[in-house]
This record gives structure tokens, sequence and C-alpha cells, in this order.
């Protein structure tokens, strides 16, 4: 999308969006466009959120590869960008597999869950 259709508001939200973050987002589009007040909103809890926290930049940004590699949330981008930043602060490429190895846990319940329910067909044809 293009700036020009964009308020004062949109503009300057879009702009300290790039500055605090690097880069634009084209899922945000639609967003900035309509209600900047509201990214603007989510700008600041996310801040917040970063800043006054007892954890350390390395378990935070290990924690966001945990959430933005889980199945529900599966976000490349955002994953990509908690990467960088968990090596930046010192995490190394083991201790970011670790993160990875737990998060993939989060299927297997399904995978047990389902192996009874083979058993029980496999009797059935039996």
């Amino acid at each position: 999308m293009s700036d020009d259709g964009l308020s004062e508001k949109g503009r300057r939200v879009k702009e300290a969006f790039i500055r605090e973050r690097g880069g634009w987002p084209p899922i945000y589009d639609l967003l900035i466009a309509e209600d900047p007040d509201f990214l603007e909103t989510i700008m600041r809890y996310q801040r917040d959120v970063a800043e006054t926290n007892a954890l350390d930049p390395k378990t935070r940004e290990l924690i966001g590869i945990a959430v933005n590699v889980s199945a529900p949330h599966l976000y490349a981008r955002s994953a990509a960008s908690h990467i960088r930043g968990a090596l930046a602060a010192g995490a190394t490429a083991a201790e970011i597999i670790g993160v990875l190895k737990v998060v993939s846990q989060i299927g297997l319940q399904s995978f047990a869950e389902a192996l009874p329910i083979l058993e029980e067909a496999l009797a059935e044809r039996a």
C-alpha cells in the first residue's frame, strides 16, 4: 500500500514502527490505513512488555522464538527477528535448537492420542 493514502497520524505511526522494528510488514497495511491509533496501542504494549520485564533480553528472545514457531502461531518473520535478537543477546545455536526441540513437543500429544485410535482400528480390522 502506498503511503499516499495514509493520514498524517498513519504516516507518523508507520515511520515509528519502521524506526523501532527495522521494517514494515505488509500485514499491517490495512490496519495503518483504517486505525493507526490501534496499531500505536499495540506498539506501546509490546514496547512496555520488552522494557518492563524481569527477564533478561536473551531469555525474552528465546521465548519469542518459542511463541513464533509454535503450531498455533507460526509467524516466520517474527521468529527470524527473535532468532537474530537471541543471537545478538548471546544465545548459542545449541540454545536456539533446544528451544525448537521443546516447541516441537506441542504436537506430540496429538500423536500420543492417535496411537490408541490406530491400535483400535487395526484390532477391528483383524
